[in-house]
Order: structure tokens, then C-alpha cells, then sequence
């Protein structure tokens, strides 16, 4: 869950540096009532919108 280890626990840090390394990312994430599940978006919220001033999909295009 997000928040309940600190930002340097050895699995956000590789979270985040594989983020930063794609060049691409596919999220899929099955809906529960219409919404995103919790697991998913606790994912997604330990990856900051900024690291060193760059969102971790910045710079990234659709084919």
C-alpha cells in the first residue's frame, strides 16, 4: 500500500528505475464496479508524477 514503506524500500526503488528505463509502458488493470481495482492504483501512486522534474511517461508517443 502506498505510504505504509518508506520511498527507498528495494521494491519502489525498481518499480521506479523500470519505469524511467521503458520506453513504453501497457497498464491493464480488470475493472471492479467501473473503477480501477485498489491494488492497481497503488501501483500507480508509487510512482510519483515527477522524479528529478520528469513524469515517468514524459517523452513517451503512441504508435
Amino acid at each position: 500500500m502506498t505510504d505504509s514503506m518508506p520511498a527507498d524500500h528495494p521494491k519502489v526503488v525498481e518499480l521506479r528505475k523500470l519505469s524511467e528505463w521503458s520506453e513504453g509502458q501497457v497498464w491493464c488493470s480488470p475493472e471492479r464496479h467501473g473503477k480501477l481495482t485498489a491494488v492497481f492504483k497503488n501501483k500507480i501512486d508509487w510512482l510519483p508524477l515527477e522524479i528529478s522534474g520528469i513524469r515517468p511517461t514524459q517523452g513517451r508517443r503512441w504508435p
